[in-house]
């Protein structure tokens, strides 16, 4: 039986999305926070990280679905965000001749991260939650108060927030956080200290380019010019990624 180039191409994109399906049923499972963003936008998620896993070699299931996973932990752009600088280096090192044992580093490495930063259980992660509940209302007033340069601003507003997490990422990789989340609020139309320290915040918590990651739709949504003014957005960028994280962390509006 002969078969024609045409229908080869149709066979693998049965096949691709038989495997998209089945890394959705896997996110159901192994991360149920984001089974509350149903199937169609869960089929987004996977099919970005997975053209994203290929981009690097990974194109095995076993290694495309490691992959996906790092995206959920890490964020849909960890592979260039400057507050992980090690994935980049790992993706990029030539000592890795195949990809799976990239990919295993990677993960290893990223699992480390995460223990350091959000804790055993994430126990840090849920105490971040509770200051994000308890404190963002005086921690922007303090930011509209002080007179201080905003890198300095910028950098005291995320000790006050996840002092492990400032601790573990080091000046550089913080400097380039603060300034690139700079560019891109004022490219959404936030431009007040207030607003700033909103969309950082959620570069800080969620990864840098979270406002296009499919995983997150409600930024993209509230920092929609539907959205209101400036304020108004960053006031529903706030609410919207506390909501996220706090049914990530399954912990009720009343806790």
């Amino acid at each position: 039986m002969d078969i024609q180039p045409q229908q080869l191409v149709r066979l693998n994109v049965v096949a691709q999305r038989s495997f998209s399906r089945e890394l959705v049923l896997h996110v159901k499972e192994f991360f149920p926070g984001h089974a509350s963003l149903g199937d169609p936008q869960l089929l987004r998620v996977v099919d970005h990280a997975l053209a994203r896993a290929e981009r690097h070699g990974f194109t095995s299931e076993r290694n495309a679905c490691l992959y996906l996973d790092l995206t959920l932990m890490l964020g849909a752009e960890f592979d260039t965000d400057p507050q992980i600088p090690w994935a980049a280096q790992i993706l990029a090192d030539p000592g890795f001749t195949h990809p799976t044992l990239r990919i295993d580093h990677l993960t290893n490495t990223a699992l480390a991260h995460l223990e350091r930063t959000a804790g055993v259980d994430d126990e840090r992660l849920e105490r971040v939650y509770l200051r994000l509940r308890r404190e963002m209302t005086d921690t922007i007033a303090m930011v509209d108060r002080s007179g201080a340069l905003w890198p300095q601003l910028a950098l005291r507003v995320l000790r006050r927030i996840w002092p492990e997490r400032v601790d573990e990422l080091g000046e550089e990789p913080l400097a380039q956080l603060i300034r690139r989340s700079y560019e891109a609020a004022h490219h959404s139309g936030l431009a007040a200290r207030h607003d700033l320290a909103i969309y950082l915040v959620c570069a800080f918590l969620f990864g840098s380019g979270f406002d296009r990651d499919p995983q997150y739709p409600w930024a993209a949504a509230a920092l929609s010019a539907a959205s209101g003014d400036g304020a108004r957005r960053a006031e529903r960028l706030y609410h919207e990624g506390l909501s996220w994280l706090g049914r990530m962390l399954a912990i009720s509006e009343v806790d």
